[in-house]
């Protein structure tokens, strides 16, 4: 039996296992796309923002969102086709409230940056950065969320 964070996996919501399937697959391919950029990146300096690598990340962001999808819906017929709750729907709209916050904040700071530097590949990868936190924020708000209510 698998247990994240002292929680049996199996007696968890659909959908908050969903919100952690979407962390990990978030987490890991924004990993390697930042992973890459600086990679590519001289010593000194930031790699500008290139087509190919946002493409390759995207590809690789959707395969493995849909493949887990797939395995998570199959692994949990009954509880994939229910709708939310009024619970739930409460659940999202939070963590969606705070985690706009935080892009609102993310990009906010990245104009700053870019009224001190002008430099337009900080621009681009902080306000992509801050998509990435607030999509990430939520997520785990959302868990955090559904251990608040339903526990």
């Amino acid at each position: 039996m698998l247990n994240i964070i002292n929680i049996e996996i199996t007696h968890m919501p659909f959908h908050e296992k969903s919100a952690w399937l979407m962390a990990l697959v978030l987490l890991v391919s924004s990993l390697f796309y930042f992973g890459a950029i600086v990679y590519m990146s001289p010593e000194g300096g930031i790699a500008p923002p290139t087509l190919p690598v946002l493409i390759v990340y995207t590809i690789f962001l959707v395969v493995l969102t849909v493949l887990g999808q797939i395995i998570l819906a199959i692994t949990s017929i009954k509880d994939a086709s229910k709708r939310i709750d009024e619970r739930e729907r409460r659940i999202f709209e939070k963590a969606g409230a705070i985690s706009s916050s935080i892009l609102a904040s993310g990009t906010v700071l990245a104009l700053f940056l870019f009224l001190l530097t002008y430099n337009g590949s900080l621009l681009f990868y902080t306000v992509f950065g801050s998509l990435i936190v607030a999509q990430l924020a939520e997520y785990f708000l959302q868990i955090y969320f559904y251990h608040r209510v339903l526990s």
